[in-house]
């Protein structure tokens, strides 16, 4: 074998300090004919017999452009006088919204399927650190944590990506020294897709930083990091296990960094997803609070905090626990707050079989009745707050759809985010 040159090197030592290739298997490389991709597919070729592996090939064709067939040629033909069988897995995309992520859905299950077909180990992408640089950068300004900001990892299950310490520069220059004629792909300079935006971001950069592409790969690669410790920190504390009983007490006693982390793993293990910023947020916001029964619907499953536990609520929602009230201020209920002015001490609880409130012009109505003519869904009436004497009886006031009686001066209702409720809220003269 020639002597290795310093993309080659990097490269080798990216594989060796991974461990993404074993001796004796069988690498499927995605090639779109691009330079990234035929450089790795030229690199990996020129690294096999050191390896101890075998290469196959494959072209997506996402049948989005008329130069696709050919350029899919294009790649068997290169992989070919390189000794690697190839394919073209032709896809039939439609244009429309968010093309970019539906066709990067399509490519990914077309190669994991001709990667079972072979009986691959894994799949090799040529993402570089140019293109970890544009990812990070994507993450940042939505807001994304450590977890977001790692951005590609050198390996994730069947996928390898050996080329993350690799800048465009070093392989464009590869591509010119070894005289490769990789195709262009047009859509790459359209400023109609975010990722070629933030390619012109990334060149502004590196007038400030020549190395800015690497730079900003480093910095994905110390996230993984420490995004690692915090999953790590998280599995300690239970996150993951089934059924979901997480020790709010115990997770009070960890840094507000692993606490956070600890509740989203945990919720989003059961609910199957990951968890909005919306709905981390609500989850963190329960548990914090120490006394009583709460449940919170996070669409799909609903979580209870009892005390200082968390499990899955199951069956009918359990009402949250009274609250007494003596003074004017702001009172947690459930999802609700409730803002009360008050001349005295009053209890607020949810509904119970059989509760009536008195009317203004003289008789009674039920409660149930009450919540049902304003609409409030079913599954929102056995937490619905009324507000009571001191002992729990009789309901004084339905904040919202009932005027203030007695000690109540003022009554107002909102939502568990702290925003006014669906009901009209009740004020005093």
């Amino acid at each position: 074998m020639a002597r290795l040159g310093p993309l080659e090197r990097t490269v080798l030592a990216a594989l060796q300090a991974g461990s993404l290739v074993a001796r004796g298997d069988l690498v499927l490389v995605a090639c779109s004919g691009g330079p990234d991709s035929l450089v790795l597919l030229f690199v990996l070729a020129r690294l096999r017999r050191l390896l101890g592996c075998t290469l196959a090939a494959a072209y997506v064709d996402h049948g989005l452009r008329p130069a696709a067939p050919r350029e899919g040629r294009r790649v068997v033909a290169a992989a070919e006088a390189l000794g690697v069988p190839a394919c073209v897995l032709a896809l039939h995309l439609r244009a429309g919204g968010n093309l970019m992520a539906r066709a990067r859905a399509a490519r990914y299950a077309a190669l994991e399927a001709e990667r079972a077909r072979l009986g691959a180990a894994s799949i090799a992408l040529a993402h570089t650190a140019t293109d970890q640089a544009e990812t990070l950068l994507m993450r940042l300004f939505d807001g994304s944590g450590s977890a977001g900001l790692s951005a590609m990892a050198p390996r994730r299950d069947r996928l390898i990506r050996p080329m993350l310490e690799v800048a465009r520069a070093q392989v464009e220059a590869f591509v010119k020294a070894h005289g490769l004629w990789p195709v262009r792909d047009p859509s790459n300079r359209d400023p109609a897709f975010r990722r070629v935006r933030v390619r012109a971001l990334l060149r502004s950069l590196r007038r400030l930083e020549p190395d800015a592409d690497r730079a900003l790969a480093r910095s994905a690669a110390n996230l993984r990091d420490d995004a690692e410790v915090l999953a790590w920190a998280s599995a300690e504390l239970g996150a993951g296990r089934m059924p979901l009983d997480l020790d709010l007490g115990e997770l009070g006693e960890r840094p507000a960094p692993v606490r956070a982390r600890a509740l989203r793993d945990a919720v989003a293990a059961v609910a199957g997803r990951a968890l909005s910023r919306r709905e981390a947020v609500a989850l963190a916001r329960l548990a914090d609070r120490t006394h009583g029964t709460e449940e919170l619907d996070l669409g799909g499953i609903r979580v209870r905090r009892s005390y200082r536990r968390l499990t899955e609520a199951k069956g009918p929602a359990a009402p949250p626990s009274p609250v007494p009230a003596a003074t004017s201020g702001a009172v947690r209920f459930g999802p609700h707050l409730v803002r009360l002015v008050l001349s005295g001490p009053v209890l607020v609880r949810a509904p119970r079989p059989g509760d009536r409130i008195a009317l203004p012009g003289g008789g009674h109505k039920k409660v149930s009745r009450v919540l049902a003519d304003a609409k409030v869904p079913r599954a929102d009436r056995p937490s619905f707050p009324l507000i009571c004497e001191p002992a729990g009886e009789p309901p004084l006031v339905v904040p919202g759809l009932s005027a203030p009686v007695g000690p109540v001066r003022a009554a107002e209702l909102e939502g568990a985010a702290g925003r006014p409720g669906r009901h009209e809220r009740t004020r005093g003269g």
